[in-house]
């Protein structure tokens, strides 16, 4: 052993040589950063694992999540029927004078009643609290789809039928109706397959059908 090796002071170290020495890994700044991301993505995933309750819990819940959108779709369901008759009436020359003549203030009401200046639509959009099962993903999606059927067909179908009352000729408003028919059965359908779905994840459980009315093609259309 050499005499310098031998007469190796630590002291002799200077205090920054020291420190570098003693910084263990859980200590640096990279460390605690990377812990705290690792925790709050692991905090996050475990927020969004679906809530474990009993399949008759979820049922009713899920169940009581429908009454609701059901309750704030109404305003809107009734509307799209009343439009969607008042220019069924109008080609078949059943419309009586009366009704004629209420005809423009109740299709403007009508489109109110789908669009997000309604209150019920408002909120559909934000005050319902779907519970965050496997069931309650599809009622979720019943939810969005809902709010669609509403707001992105309704509002135009109700539009284009205020259109063809004062004018019946017009090509335009009558193929852009057509599309806005089809879209509503569609997402109809889809709706139904969402609850559907739902219902076997929970075992059968038979949930409220949607408010939404199944309409009759308006003649032309």
């Amino acid at each position: 052993m050499t005499d310098s090796a031998a007469s190796f002071d630590p002291g002799s170290m200077s205090a920054a040589s020291l420190s570098t020495q003693k910084s263990v890994f859980y200590r640096r700044p990279w460390f605690i950063i990377t812990a705290g991301i690792v925790i709050v993505v692991a905090l996050s995933i475990v927020a969004d694992l679906p809530a474990h309750v009993s399949v008759a819990e979820d049922a009713a819940s899920q169940t009581s999540s429908m009454h609701t959108i059901n309750a704030d779709l109404a305003p809107c369901a009734f509307a799209v029927k009343e439009s969607f008759l008042i220019l069924t009436q109008k080609i078949d020359g059943t419309l009586t004078p009366s009704a004629a003549s209420l005809a423009p203030t109740l299709l403007k009401n009508d489109q109110t009643a789908c669009s997000f200046t309604s209150g019920p639509i408002v909120d559909l959009g934000n005050n319902i609290d779907v519970q965050g099962t496997a069931a309650g993903r599809h009622i979720s999606r019943v939810l969005t789809d809902s709010i669609i059927w509403a707001t992105a067909y309704g509002v135009p179908a109700i539009t284009d039928i205020t259109t063809l009352m004062a004018t019946p000729n017009n090509t335009a408003a009558r193929l852009d109706l057509t599309k806005q028919e089809n879209s509503m059965d569609a997402e109809r359908l889809t709706i139904d397959r969402e609850l559907y779905q739902a219902e076997l994840v929970l075992n059968g459980a038979p949930l409220p059908n949607v408010n939404i009315p199944t309409l009759p093609r308006i003649p032309g259309t």
